[in-house]
């Protein structure tokens, strides 16, 4: 049986209509309390069990197991395959497990790609281990492609008007065309009453 942990409870989870009825929202605490300091946790319905609901005699393993499986439909737990296991990793997770005492060495459970861990010096505050943290389930797994830059013309400034319409910012601008110096309105100048004039467009 894997170890609990103390882990913080997010305050809306209560209100959070995913995780209703209440025995989900008990596996779901469950299944952060079983994870390492990374998130990932050894799919096990049985651990899981033991920590959420050990004296709910009418809840059986086949029951967590189907609710894990709903979790995981439900983009609260991340399922992946690591080192021949079966594993999880709880979405969000370090978004509320802000631990400064992680002075655990690298985690017994083995990581999916999309999360490094790496060690750093040894303090009081912040432990000895640093972890970077996937923020969708295609980077937890690895197959997320890179993100592209937009390729803008370098004559054409980023503005927040530009940015707004970046299909027309990458356009090339129009020519102008050139005034009419036999025009009767402008004369040629191209203006006419400090507007452009017609003979121009």
């Amino acid at each position: 049986m894997t170890t609990p942990r103390q882990r913080m409870v997010p305050p809306g989870l209560a209100v959070d209509l995913g995780l209703t009825p209440l025995v989900k929202r008990a596996v779901y605490i469950g299944a952060m309390q079983i994870a390492e300091d990374s998130g990932c946790f050894v799919w096990s319905a049985r651990d899981v069990r033991s920590v959420a609901l050990p004296l709910e005699r009418d809840v059986t393993d086949a029951d967590v197991e189907q609710i894990m499986c709903e979790l995981e439909a439900d983009d609260y737990l991340w399922a992946y395959e690591a080192e021949g296991l079966h594993c999880g990793y709880i979405a969000g997770f370090p978004e509320h497990q802000r631990s400064l005492t992680r002075y655990n060495a690298p985690q017994s459970v083995p990581l999916p790609p999309g999360l490094t861990y790496e060690d750093i010096p040894s303090s009081y505050r912040y432990g000895s281990c640093r972890y970077t943290f996937p923020k969708s389930r295609a980077a937890m797994l690895g197959t997320q492609p890179p993100t592209q830059p937009a390729n803008l013309p370098l004559s054409q400034p980023i503005t927040h008007r530009a940015v707004d319409s970046l299909p027309t910012a990458c356009e090339q601008p129009v020519a102008k065309k050139a005034a009419d110096p036999e025009c009767g309105l402008c004369g040629g100048s191209g203006f006419d009453m400090g507007h452009p004039c017609a003979c121009t467009t």
